[in-house]
């Protein structure tokens, strides 16, 4: 299990900016390809493109809105006006991101893209670094204002989740 071992990322600071820096896993390629992939299923996002021997996975582009009370949906096409007419998405996008606005407008729907890099630092090494980027829409006469910048929640989450699976991994005995 020692050899599984990874820096944890911080958590975002009350005020300033999370710093999205990767996160440097004690384990060969190999063992966190395979955990990143896994964690990576566990998302719920589908997968556009995945290359270990380029190290890149990246998530199809998705839209995430409200259609009801308490329930969030993402979908692979943009949705159409009457889809996201009464979409409250401001709860989600305070969860995933640095997003504070009160003021009109008020967005309907956030688009979502996500990349992840996994690089081999030495044979017991493996750096992984997640770019996850996060557009607010209002609809389609206003459109799109701006990127958002991430809170963490995602990654954190998702470096988590790599961790506990190499660190079964390593419990089992098959490290």
């Amino acid at each position: 299990m020692a050899g599984c071992i990874a820096e944890t990322p911080q958590e975002p600071p009350i005020r300033g900016l999370y710093n999205n820096e990767p996160v440097t896993f004690s384990a060969p390629y190999d063992d966190v390809w395979l955990a990143t992939a896994t964690a990576v299923g566990e998302l719920n996002w589908d997968t556009k493109m995945a290359d270990k021997g380029m190290g890149v996975i990246e998530l199809r582009t998705s839209y995430v809105y409200n259609p009801s009370f308490g329930r969030y949906e993402r979908v692979y096409l943009e949705p159409r006006n009457s889809e996201f007419e009464h979409s409250k998405i401001k709860p989600y996008l305070r969860e995933i991101s640095y997003y504070e606005q009160d003021a009109p407008p008020t967005p309907k729907f956030v688009r979502e893209t996500m990349s992840i890099k996994v690089k081999a630092l030495s044979s017991s090494e493996t750096q992984v670094k997640i770019n996850y980027r996060i557009m607010p829409y209002y609809d389609y006469r206003i459109g799109y204002l701006g990127t958002v910048k991430s809170n963490g929640y995602v990654e954190k989450r998702l470096f988590k989740r790599i961790q506990e699976i190499l660190t079964r991994k390593g419990a089992m005995g098959t490290h």
